[in-house]
């Protein structure tokens, strides 16, 4: 009985035309030809949509920047994982989110514009949101500005009252799913967890979304509503706000979040510069009980209207009691008539020179303490999406487009302490992908003479020091002893990616891996939970190093021609699988090589 071979897809070098397969090659990947060494992307292509980026990974699959090049614009296009485009369920699953996001048409939901398979993978296509999200902005700020909060809860409302309308619940809001199209745009992305209302009513035996977020009824296993989506708004919001989640523990574990949101809580307490209508607003959201919350989003929406009205001063004034009641005659009436029409047409004319004139009326009534606060955020804002961008860059190959990336923040005037370090350290991580080990010490040796990082805090100022010092010195005086003494809930794990990348680019391949795997086992959070995004860099560092150490050996014992000639082999297989280019690459360039010289008469 003959069964089916499975497909092979193939890619030609542009360079010498040599014939590779790539079936087994993850999209996007960077490979080597065997023959000529040319580097190349492979599996770029997918239908009419062409990979540009890599912009991000989830559970379920990869997220790239593509171009539609039938309709010539630029998508994000998400390609299910491997595994699970040959399981049902999940591709099931993924054509779920792709039709219910398709049926929510407003400006602050992600558009979805097509779903299919191509190469055995299959994929959905939506509209780019790649200006960061709100949890990054969080990561990089602690503490958002109210107006701004304000301003998020109000667009993420409307998205979710459209989806609600469409019979649809989210049950996932989170920071994390809160995109920025730019910088006064948020949209809600990924409804790969809603379901229809009548299927949410059953309640589930499950359950799914972020604990910090989830409501109460969804933990207690009871059915769900859209009020559920309200309360994890009013979280998100509340996070945003205070600088941390509503009800947090030592762990995330739904037993102690369980435990915790039995209580009551308040935005004042941890944040008392909110102002009261915001608190309110806030505060009732996160009611325990889904009775207590806003019974509509119209209702909400008007709040969060009127606490942003309160907050920037346009709050209209008290209204004068009503006149009494008098009879007219109609006559009377006639000339009132022709009076409210005059009144109407003078209000509009009035309202439309006010609109004309309002960037001017607001700039002469903000005070230059407002100002200068406006340009701290939108900077802020600026750097953290730039930073981001820059992340993506690296952990997709591309450190030299990230250097680029990273230059653009040059100068930038505005900037808190903290940038002023965390900006380099991200160059100085992008020099080390790139393989220039001299240019990353140099970034670091310039932090320490500069004493670029001023806090209110001396003892975090003084660890700050420590942190570049060591960074700095490694592997030469008492660095191990100081990097025994580093916190794992601080700023300091990021410390052994660095050295990691600072050993591997000096060869010592074995201390570097050492060192990803300490940072791997680090699990940050909070305003450190960026380092996370470098996680998928250091595993490919370990992964490459795993096959370097099963070839290694062979290469040592390689001591006849023909062991020779196939270490040789072998190593030529290597330098095409490598996931990262650098010190590794060069190393066993140069052990090939001497594999290749003729034997000493």
């Amino acid at each position: 009985m003959s069964t089916e071979a499975e497909p092979q897809f193939v890619h030609h070098c542009p360079r010498c035309g040599t014939l590779l397969d790539v079936s087994a090659v993850e999209p996007f990947t960077e490979v080597q030809c065997p023959t000529c060494d040319e580097l190349m992307r492979v599996r770029t292509q997918f239908d009419h949509f062409e990979l540009l980026e890599y912009v991000a990974a989830g559970g379920m699959g990869t997220v790239y920047k593509a171009r539609d090049v039938n309709l010539n614009r630029v998508v994000a296009l998400k390609l299910l994982r491997k595994e699970y485009s040959a399981d049902a369920d999940y591709v099931a699953k993924l054509e779920t989110e792709a039709q219910i996001t398709a049926s929510v048409a407003h400006p602050f939901v992600v558009k979805v514009f097509s779903f299919g398979c191509d190469q055995g993978v299959y994929y959905i296509a939506m509209e780019l949101v790649d200006k960061g999200s709100l949890d990054d902005l969080m990561t990089l700020q602690g503490r958002i500005a109210e107006v701004q909060v304000l301003e998020i809860g109000l667009q993420v409302a409307q998205g979710l009252r459209a989806a609600y309308r469409a019979g649809l619940i989210h049950r996932d809001v989170k920071p994390g799913n809160i995109l920025f199209a730019d910088a006064h745009t948020a949209k809600i992305v990924d409804f790969g967890l809603a379901l229809p209302l009548e299927k949410a009513r059953e309640g589930e035996a499950e359950v799914w979304g972020t604990p910090y977020y989830v409501a109460p009824e969804k933990l207690n296993h009871e059915p769900e509503d859209f009020r559920s989506d309200i309360y994890s708004l009013g979280g998100t919001l509340f996070h945003a706000l205070a600088g941390r989640p509503p009800f947090e523990a030592a762990n995330a574990s739904l037993v102690a979040l369980k435990h915790l949101k039995s209580q009551a809580v308040s935005l004042q307490a941890f944040a008392p510069d909110a102002s009261s209508p915001t608190a309110y607003v806030i505060n009732r959201t996160l009611a325990k009980n889904p009775a207590d919350r806003y019974q509509s989003y119209d209702e909400l929406i008007e709040h969060l209207e009127y606490a942003r009205a309160q907050l920037l001063g346009n709050a209209g004034k008290s209204r004068p009691p009503k006149a009494r009641v008098v009879v007219e005659d109609e006559k009377q009436q006639s000339a009132f008539g022709y009076i409210m029409m005059a009144m109407i047409a003078f209000t509009v004319l009035m309202g439309l020179l006010l609109w004309h004139y309002k960037d001017s009326i607001i700039s002469r009534r903000t005070s230059g303490e407002d100002l200068a606060r406006q340009q701290m955020e939108h900077s802020l804002m600026t750097v953290e999406q730039t930073l981001v961008h820059a992340r993506k860059q690296m952990v997709a190959g591309n450190a030299d487009e990230a250097l680029k990336t990273l230059h653009t923040l040059d100068g930038r005037p505005n900037l808190p302490d903290a940038s002023k370090v965390w900006i380099p350290l991200h160059a100085c991580i992008a020099q080390l992908a790139a393989g220039q080990l001299d240019q990353g010490d140099a970034i670091l040796a310039k932090l320490i003479e500069n004493k670029a990082y001023q806090s209110d805090d001396r003892t975090e100022e003084e660890k700050m020091r420590r942190f570049l010092k060591v960074l700095s010195l490694f592997p030469e005086g008492k660095a191990d002893q100081q990097m025994k003494r580093w916190s794992s809930d601080g700023f300091e794990p990021i410390g052994f990616f660095i050295i990691g990348l600072k050993e591997w680019e000096a060869a010592r391949f074995d201390s570097a891996s050492a060192f990803f795997q300490k940072f791997l086992a680090e699990k940050p959070t909070g305003n450190w939970a960026w380092f996370n995004e470098l996680r998928p860099m250091a595993q490919a560092y370990r992964e490459d190093y795993s096959l370097y150490q099963e070839l290694k050996s062979q290469i040592d014992a390689a001591d006849t021609p023909e062991k020779k000639l196939a270490a040789a082999r072998q190593i030529s297989d290597l330098k095409a699988k490598l996931k990262r280019q650098g010190r590794l690459r060069v190393e066993l360039v140069s052990c090939e090589a001497k594999l290749k010289e003729p034997a000493a008469p």
